[in-house]
């Protein structure tokens, strides 16, 4: 489907508060790399450093180590005097959407406003510098992406571009747009704001030259445009400084409005998706267990999460799988991608209800019958990244999705102790095991919680009580690796 672009017109009524910044310092903000890196460096004051959480003091250094000389003594002096920036820390509101803007001064100045906007709504933040030209970007994406997760990222680059030859513009911004594409975000791209003649950053046709390549690379990728140059262009007179890229502090609400709808938008089409995940394995991931991961999920994206359960006392991975391959007909029954399998008819009823979907995530509470044969631990990991492979095939999920995985133990008894036996498994054999699920459960999008140490009903199974622990553990740990729904087979590509 065609890319839409987005364009938002309509006159906000503005607000009489002020931005982070004056206008007379929008006048003066630097439009190259050098003015960027100029200036000294301080630090923030021990007693205000004291008062901060060990998060925030994180984030703190890392704008010391990246704002530049220009900004961060601005933003000191700000932080002294009690003033809210652009570049505050953030603590999360619990349940609401994180959303990251990365982009120059005009995107800084625009940030406050949104967040004001949003204030209830989202999370709100804002990439931790000036972010420059697109070379830059590429250098610094990681840093500015943080270790989060982000449910909706806008970004621009175009004014620090203005000398830049299109070849490289295209060519970087392409290596930043797929950057962006691999956090399973939302991706909005707010473009260039005119710039006037007389003003330092001009060039003739820069900004107009950067749109054009930044949307062509945006219809290609199917990631919408919010048209800030067609939205702002009938009011430059009003909004933007004489001879300046940038814009007043009414300028700022304006844009600042128009970029909020369209995070609200966006997310709204997101939200509108019913997230599907899986939870299975043996005898332990019983029903309870499910029961409190759904609740965590629930707490998370309301009804939109629908959890498919299935365990099999006794079922081995080799019970849920063949040769590498997911069984069509077997015991388990659950991955059939042909209708018979509960996955399966989970998404056919979304489906015939009109109902959008995407994977979720992949619980898993299984090995205590692999714990008995060291070939079917040696095979375990290849074994089960094939059942994953399988599921992602089968059901035309395209991206990674997060993976929580339990760790099985045993009896904490003394006679579990006891080096020679426990139900027939060794000591040595179930810390074989669970180092196996250790190591799934420690690569990179996914997450494990130890059962060891929970109250048991006998030496494998897990209490009641302890199930309910466990479930609500790996719910929560799900929701923290950013369950972010990956694209499945019956999702429009446009409302990727």
């Amino acid at each position: 489907m065609k890319n839409t672009v987005i364009v938002f017109t309509t006159l906000l009524c503005m607000s009489s508060l002020l931005s982070d910044v004056h206008a007379d310092e929008y006048a003066n903000e630097p439009s190259s790399q050098k003015q960027l890196d100029a200036g000294s460096k301080s630090s923030v004051d021990d007693s205000i450093v004291g008062e901060m959480s060990v998060e925030q003091r994180k984030w703190e250094n890392v704008l010391k180590d990246n704002l530049g000389g220009f900004y961060y003594p601005r933003y000191l002096a700000d932080k002294k005097a009690g003033r809210s920036t652009a570049w505050d820390y953030v603590e999360d509101v619990p349940g609401l959407p994180r959303v990251l803007i990365i982009g120059d001064s005009v995107s800084r100045g625009c940030t406050m406003p949104v967040r004001r906007i949003l204030d209830g709504k989202v999370n709100v933040h804002r990439a931790p510098a000036n972010c420059g030209p697109t070379k830059v970007g590429v250098d610094k994406l990681n840093t500015w992406l943080g270790d989060g997760h982000w449910d909706l990222i806008t970004f621009n680059f175009g004014i620090h571009d203005r000398g830049t030859p299109d070849e490289e513009y295209r060519k970087r911004l392409t290596q930043i747009t797929t950057r962006l594409e691999q956090t399973d975000a939302k991706i909005v791209w707010v473009n260039t704001t005119p710039v006037p003649p007389g003003a330092n950053e001009y060039v003739k046709g820069a900004s107009e030259r950067t749109n054009a390549i930044a949307a062509k690379l945006m219809q290609q990728r199917e990631i919408p445009i919010v048209d800030l140059y067609a939205g702002v262009f009938p009011e430059l007179g009003k909004y933007q400084l004489p001879k300046n890229c940038h814009f007043n502090n009414e300028g700022y609400e304006f844009l600042g409005g128009i970029v909020a709808d369209a995070i609200l938008a966006h997310l709204k089409q997101e939200q509108e998706f019913t997230r599907v995940f899986f939870a299975g394995g043996q005898s332990n991931a019983k029903p309870r267990w499910a029961a409190k991961i759904q609740q965590e999920l629930e707490k998370a994206y309301g009804d939109r999460a629908l959890l498919v359960h299935s365990y099999h006392p006794g079922a081995w991975l080799s019970g849920w799988i063949k040769d590498g391959q997911v069984q069509n007909n077997y015991r388990v029954d659950f991955l059939n991608p042909e209708g018979t399998g509960a996955l399966q008819k989970a998404i056919n009823r979304l489906e015939a209800n009109g109902k959008a979907w995407k994977f979720g995530g992949f619980f898993w509470f299984q090995g205590e019958g692999d714990s008995g044969s060291v070939a079917a631990m040696d095979q375990y990991t290849d074994s089960f990244n094939a059942m994953l492979g399988k599921i992602k095939n089968d059901f035309g999920i395209v991206d990674d999705f997060p993976q929580v995985i339990a760790v099985i133990d045993g009896n904490h008894a003394a006679k579990y102790d006891d080096p020679k036996n426990l139900a027939g498994r060794s000591r040595a054999a179930v810390d074989q095991m669970r180092g196996v699920l250790i190591s799934l459960g420690s690569a990179d999008g996914c997450g494990y919680v130890d059962t060891r140490g929970m109250p048991r009903g006998d030496a494998w199974h897990l209490s009641q009580p302890a199930l309910a622990e466990l479930g609500a553990a790996m719910g929560t740990k799900c929701v923290e690796l950013g369950a972010s729904p990956s694209v499945s087979s019956n999702v429009d590509a446009e409302a990727k």
